[in-house]
């Protein structure tokens, strides 16, 4: 709501926009998800949606679902062969992923799916999941995409032997409809907490003027001395660590 560019959508009416929104969930219980009062749907809302990404199960009236396109492509299961069964032959695969897109029905078509391609990766005994999401309604639909995905992958985890790590999603085009800005507005209002200093897990740096030089002090997460940098310029600080 508050960076987002404001043009207009293929259904009329406006929209704002962020390009290419990483979100990285990493301490959602798969198995005991966490559903706030303020989702734009109730927990019976998120279980009628969840087989759609879960199950190969066809739901009468809807065209197709993630779940059939991710376990029955053209008859083949991508979960169980693609994902499963690639890291129990090699955790360090490159290959364990699942595509939805259809290129010849697709390009054309009136309902393209938006979930377009996830991908498995194993570090240090974890299994992270990455989905790439090319339009993304961020008040309504991410929320379920998101919690859908991660009990999906607390699934894959555990039939590759594997613990849950993170679930990034990566969405193209991360938009909420002028007709949610109210409600959008309401959250943010009575919910957001503003931004959060955290630290990165590979240090810190602290600045200061000293003797009419810039100084940085690299620190370790712990706040222990790694390394110093000084400069007449920021540039020229900048280009010392970068080096």
């Amino acid at each position: 709501m508050r960076f987002g560019c404001e043009k207009g959508t293929d259904y009329g009416g406006t929209q704002r926009e962020l390009i290419n929104l990483c979100v990285v969930t990493y301490a959602e219980d798969p198995n005991n998800l966490f559903f706030a009062d303020y989702f734009a749907f109730s927990k019976k809302d998120f279980d009628d949606y969840a087989p759609q990404i879960l199950t190969p199960k066809s739901i009468s009236g809807i065209e197709y679902t993630y779940g059939e396109r991710l376990r029955n492509y053209g008859g083949i299961d991508q979960i169980k062969d693609g994902i499963i069964t690639e890291l129990r032959r090699n955790k360090d695969s490159r290959r364990a992923l699942a595509i939805t897109w259809k290129v010849q029905q697709d390009m054309a078509g009136k309902q393209p799916p938006c979930i377009i391609l996830i991908q498995g990766l194993v570090q240090d005994g974890l299994f992270h999941l990455t989905a790439f999401i090319r339009s993304n309604d961020m008040f309504r639909a991410w929320p379920q995409n998101a919690l859908a995905l991660r009990q999906l992958q607390g699934i894959i985890a555990k039939e590759s032997g594997f613990k849950a790590g993170t679930l990034t999603t990566i969405s193209g085009s991360a938009h909420i409809y002028e007709r949610d800005y109210a409600a959008a507005k309401e959250i943010i209002k009575n919910h957001a907490q503003g931004f959060r200093c955290e630290f990165d897990p590979r240090g810190n740096f602290v600045i200061k003027i000293e003797n009419e030089l810039i100084k940085t002090v690299y620190q370790s997460p712990q706040g222990g001395y790694i390394k110093e940098y000084a400069g007449k310029t920021a540039k020229e600080v900048y280009l010392q660590i970068d080096n």
